[in-house]
């Protein structure tokens, strides 16, 4: 029997369990004689339903899952474990004959983090599962070290309807890229759109969270609501059902911020425009706000007047950025050189219009920096990403 894979640590309790899910035996069989032979504790289904349940009783630390079986597929398998707050973040390798882009996209929307194709090459998928089990199992942290301080960005429109959700998911996938621990969190008390935009129906949202007293807003209460996906960031989404919607305190934001700050390098906050005590304790706790808006001359003046609600609330200077979202293709507007003097602040991107490409990543559910990352906006996007992760930001040459 070969040595137990690099990936698990020595001084851990047991090594890694995995679930095979596949409806085929004589599969199950090669794969569970290969991955024991790797070091690995093996548990197997074969079937959706019986996979549910193994995954309930054994709780493994990842799941390699076969797309096509009969009854409840491995889509549908996936995009259950996705739903739900307690398996939501468990890693998925899916196993598919067809091949075809279109499969591995359904496979990626149902929020899989890898896929290899069948006949699976088993040293392909030995070297999948060691580096998936690396990037999510950490070194336990003592009660002496210091608490992660997140970088939180906070991204806030001048108005609605000028993509600010759209380019605060993009550059949330962008900054994990970096190799960074990034969650993207809609902080509003009203409906989010996030989970439309990547085709997700989450049962737990930032209203279970804020609507809970600030003493009871811990790390637990936090990461059952926290949704992990396959482009490496963690989402807390708005909320989605009217009964869900209410303003949230100064207090709950102020104690969930503090919380997010503590469990990621990188906290990504989705604003509304609105000039409520709760998004002016969210906007306090930014250490970089940047307003998002059109180039058109009554998205500026809104811009203006959100600059001027920002310096009340003592957030000004090169604590303010501005992004620039050309939704609408226009050629003709607000010159940048203006808007930046009239603004007085810096300007760290212009994402350019894009409406082909923005549709096409809409439909699949996923970012468009992930979905087309050679389009001229997801580039863009990119770039800017990189400027607000500076301090202070860098602002574009005008």
């Amino acid at each position: 029997m070969a040595d137990p894979k690099p990936s698990q640590d020595k001084s851990a309790a047991r090594p890694a369990k995995i679930l095979i899910v596949d409806d085929e035996q004589d599969i199950v069989r090669l794969l569970s004689f290969a991955l024991q032979a790797e070091g690995y504790q093996v548990v197997t289904a074969l079937s959706g339903q019986e996979a549910l349940k193994r995954v309930e009783q054994e709780r493994p630390d990842i799941v390699v899952l076969d797309v096509m079986m009969p009854g409840m597929d491995g889509i549908e398998v996936c995009a259950e474990l996705r739903s739900k707050p307690e398996t939501a973040g468990l890693p998925i390798i899916m196993l598919s004959a067809l091949g075809q882009v279109a499969d591995r996209v359904r496979g990626l929307r149902a929020g899989a983090d890898d896929y290899v194709p069948k006949p699976v090459n088993l040293e392909e998928l030995s070297a999948r599962i060691t580096a998936i089990l690396n990037r999510v199992q950490r070194p336990a942290v003592s009660a002496a070290a210091p608490a992660v301080v997140a970088r939180v960005l906070g991204l806030i429109g001048a108005k609605g309807g000028v993509g600010t959700t759209t380019v605060a998911l993009n550059l949330a996938a962008l900054l994990a890229q970096q190799k960074k621990t990034v969650i993207l969190a809609e902080i509003r008390g009203f409906y989010g759109s996030l989970a439309a935009q990547l085709k997700w129906n989450p049962t737990e949202t930032v209203a279970q969270l804020i609507s809970l007293p600030a003493e009871q807003i811990d790390e637990r209460a936090v990461n059952a609501r926290l949704f992990a996906t396959s482009f490496g960031i963690r989402i807390l989404f708005g909320p989605q059902r009217v009964e869900e919607f209410h303003e949230p305190s100064a207090d709950a934001v102020s104690a969930l911020l503090r919380q997010l700050g503590r469990m990621a390098d990188y906290v990504v906050l989705d604003l509304p425009p609105d000039a409520s005590p709760a998004i002016e304790a969210a906007v306090r706790a930014c250490d970089q706000v940047s307003i998002v808006l059109e180039p058109e001359p009554t998205c500026v003046q809104a811009a203006r007047m959100m600059m001027e609600l920002l310096k009340s609330w003592g957030t000004t200077g090169s604590l303010v950025s501005v992004i620039i979202s050309n939704r609408s293709g226009m050629t003709a507007g607000a010159n940048l050189r203006d808007i930046r003097n009239q603004l007085g602040c810096e300007v760290v991107g212009v994402v350019p219009f894009a409406s082909e490409a923005c549709t096409a990543s809409l439909n699949q559910g996923l970012p468009l920096a992930i979905y087309r990352p050679d389009n001229i906006a997801a580039m863009t996007l990119k770039e800017m990403a990189s400027r607000l992760a500076t301090s202070p930001v860098i602002g574009i040459r005008l």
